[in-house]
């Protein structure tokens, strides 16, 4: 997947972060990244969506699926997502930071496939 047009959140680049299957859908949460100015770069999670096994993958929105919060203020990354009891449920990995806080996976109550409740 190319990265996103200047200015976007994931303008500097895309890696893979978890792919789910559902049904004939697969979702692709990903790590879209931009640089920074005060700091090298800030990280969010995006999604692509397939409707099929040889269909290309195309991103769901232009913002990110997942930014960084009050929770997690610098940065947010490395998703994993899976469906549990037919909910989905996110977890994602925010980087240590320079000010102490503790780095530790989050957990983040989803909705089907793209539909975040955060």
């Amino acid at each position: 997947m190319s990265p996103g047009a200047p200015g976007l959140f994931d303008d500097s680049g895309t890696s893979t972060g978890c792919l789910v299957a559902h049904g004939s859908v697969r979702y692709l949460y990903y790590l879209g990244w931009n640089l920074g100015v005060t700091v090298p770069w800030r990280n969010t999670i995006g999604l692509a969506v397939s409707t099929g096994a040889a269909a290309a993958f195309e991103k769901y929105s232009l913002a990110p699926l997942v930014d960084r919060s009050a929770v997690d203020p610098f940065s947010i990354s490395y998703p994993w997502v899976m469906q549990d009891g037919g909910r989905w449920r996110m977890w994602s990995w925010p980087p240590p930071s320079r000010t102490g806080l503790n780095s530790s996976a989050r957990y983040s109550p989803a909705g089907h496939g793209g539909g975040m409740n955060v």
